[in-house]
């Protein structure tokens, strides 16, 4: 009842709201809640928690990158003098400055000076297209961007006399300072930007510092990428514990490279979504997990997790003598808010329905049925998130903050959108999402966000998108003719790579079901008759069908053509660490990833294949000369600078 509306006049019904105060205020004296422990969280700022650590660990190397080690000492050094470089440049605290995220030693030091004089990093992806990017810079009202090259432009340099400076101190001490802004899809079509408190982070590194014993001895290294919150915790409480960053290799698309990286940095946590963990797990079974020796903490998130014969013959080769773990959380409240210790025993026997648990320290979590009611054990309702970590609310959005947003007993909470129930040892249970919000590859996606940057575009009337498969499919009715195509390319250029459909279709109109709503069953079925088509050559080659036979597996489609591009139909670098260990297995030949990714398609690849058979290594390298076409791409890439176009503001 806690949100409950008056359905003639659409406002909220007063008497509603008081019984449902009520009802909430004898759910919470019943504990009809889960709460995690009560902590106190530290009063000093990060930047004056990472000087310490850096001084009293000065020769511990701090970052470990696939270019080479900086100790804690270099590392405070370069943080400061680029701390006053940004203050003379009139970055003050307060401030937000759109960071162009990449995965190296430098990103993270420009990280930690942003956020040490008291501003605020907004990560940007490299990969985002420019229409996204221009829109988060101008929502957040960033004051600097600084682009990959390390470049600082200042966007409005008019100073205040009256904001506070860092200079002579280095690092601001407010813990209320907000620490990063991350923007996330939207419904309307517009991301969402969400505001991080310091407070926030330093309770997120409290837990996870003490749950998973993070210390100067440890070597943490998350596979997710800087831009996203995921990454957070693994960078913050290890430098404010003296221990060392790995950062990812993002530029080798090879898992056997990868583990290899693993292996010689004696990486002790690892974070990663459970699908390419998995992918990790099972290539190294061919070397019966050499790659974990060092290995204490493994850690999987964003996904549903994969319990199977991998992980248990990774968990006995270390003599069982590890700790994995299942997180869970939304951006909104700062990365995680629950998390499970998966048991011996589930591990051994392969337990499918693994809980995502407890609520970390500080806290709060309720299930709340569509009556607005707070459920007990074993009723499934909207799992509701409070406590320390919980933002008050959206940028520039209040519609969408009122609608997201509850205020129950004088505290906030954010209706998650995720299903779930809690059962009788208090544990969480993960059961779907409420609304059109997909996860795929680790990424959550509103569908509706992608349906209406395509109903933007001046040719098309309606769009409708669709999950399936592990694919997004689009499908829109048009004012004009045959501009699919057309369609497709603008939408490459205004939605993220992860955002884009695998499958666009237009259709003459959309069917309705008898309550007046779009028929989803009957766009489902019409896909796959449309992609009938697709699956009927004849003539292929023996290593054709054998190729095609590994894509569908892997990309777990019957219906592809042989000139398909492996990323338009659903394929992503996991995927392609898949179709090369396949290939492999199948002709006994090692093509690495980013070779495959160059090739693309089923053709391509059986050619390269046929030609390697029959050739030596060098000639088939000299006939696909792989090297020229990066060159290529770099030149195009240069050139796109020097015009003012590419990554660059």
């Amino acid at each position: 009842m806690i949100d409950k509306f008056d359905q003639e006049s659409g406002r909220t019904n007063s008497e509603d709201i008081e019984k449902s105060l009520e009802y909430s205020k004898k759910a919470i004296e019943n504990k009809n809640y889960l709460e995690g422990e009560i902590k106190k969280i530290q009063d000093k700022s990060i930047g004056q928690l990472f000087e310490n650590t850096a001084e009293n660990f000065g020769d511990s190397v701090a970052i470990i990158s696939e270019y080479g080690e900086l100790t804690y000492k270099e590392v405070l050094m370069q943080v400061k003098k680029i701390s006053n470089v940004l203050i003379k440049k009139g970055i003050n605290r307060g401030d937000k400055v759109a960071l162009i995220i990449s995965n190296t030693a430098d990103t993270i030091m420009y990280i930690m000076a942003i956020i040490s004089i008291g501003a605020a990093y907004v990560p940007i992806d490299i990969k985002y297209p420019a229409a996204r990017k221009d829109f988060i810079v101008e929502d957040c009202k960033a004051k600097a961007i600084i682009s990959r090259e390390e470049r600082i432009e200042v966007l409005n340099s008019k100073s205040n006399d009256n904001e506070i400076h860092c200079k002579e101190k280095y690092f601001c001490d407010n813990t209320e300072d907000v620490c990063y802004v991350i923007y996330t899809s939207g419904t309307t079509g517009v991301p969402k930007g969400v505001e991080i408190k310091q407070s926030y982070v330093l309770n997120l590194c409290s837990w996870f510092k003490d749950t998973y014993n993070v210390s100067k001895e440890s070597r943490v290294l998350s596979l997710n990428s800087l831009c996203f919150d995921a990454s957070v915790k693994n960078i913050f409480t290890t430098f404010l514990t003296g221990g060392c960053v790995v950062l990812n290799i993002d530029k080798e698309l090879s898992p056997r490279k990868l583990l290899k990286y693993i292996e010689n940095n004696k990486v002790t946590h690892l974070n990663g979504t459970p699908s390419i963990i998995e992918e990790l797990l099972e290539t190294s079974t061919e070397e019966n997990f050499i790659h974990f020796k060092s290995l204490d903490v493994l850690i999987t998130g964003g996904e549903r997790f994969i319990n199977n014969n991998h992980l248990k013959d990774m968990y006995l080769s270390k003599n069982k003598n590890m700790c994995i773990s299942n997180v869970y959380g939304p951006t909104e409240c700062t990365s995680v808010t629950a998390f499970y210790m998966v048991t011996e025993k589930e591990i051994l026997e392969g337990e499918k329905n693994i809980p995502i648990g407890k609520p970390i320290c500080n806290k709060v979590v309720c299930i709340v049925d569509e009556d607005g009611n707070i459920c007990g054990p074993n009723i499934q309702g909207e799992i509701w998130i409070g406590g320390e970590g919980v933002i008050k609310g959206y940028i520039n959005r209040e519609k969408l903050t009122a609608e997201k947003f509850a205020n129950m007993n004088g505290n906030t909470f954010y209706r998650s959108g995720d299903m779930g129930f809690y059962d009788e040892l208090e544990n969480l249970h993960y059961e779907g999402r409420k609304d059109s919000q997909i996860k795929l590859n680790g990424y959550r996606i509103e569908l509706d966000e992608i349906s209406n940057n395509i109903e933007k575009l001046d040719k098309v009337n309606k769009c409708v998108c669709l999950y399936d498969n592990n694919m997004i499919i689009a499908f829109y009715t048009s004012n004009s003719i045959n501009n699919t195509s057309e369609i497709k390319e603008i939408v490459k250029s205004t939605l993220p790579k992860f955002m884009i459909p695998q499958y666009i279709f237009e259709i003459d109109k959309f069917e309705l079901t008898v309550n007046g709503k779009i028929d989803t069953n009957k766009l489902r079925t019409r896909f796959k008759e449309m992609l009938k088509d697709k699956n009927t050559e004849d003539n292929l080659t023996e290593i054709q069908k054998i190729v095609k036979e590994i894509w569908k597996k892997i990309l777990k489609t019957e219906t592809i053509a042989l000139s398909d591009n492996f990323f338009d139909i659903g394929g992503n670098s996991l995927k392609l660490f898949q179709m090369s260990r396949h290939i492999e297995k199948e002709f006994s030949m090692i093509i690495e990833p980013i070779h495959l990714m160059e090739l693309s398609n089923i053709k391509k690849i059986s050619e390269f294949i046929e030609k390697k058979d029959s050739l030596d290594n060098e000639e088939v390298q000299d006939d696909f000369d792989f090297e020229e076409i990066r060159k290529m791409r770099k030149n195009r890439y240069e050139k796109l600078l020097r015009k003012g176009e590419g990554y660059e503001f």
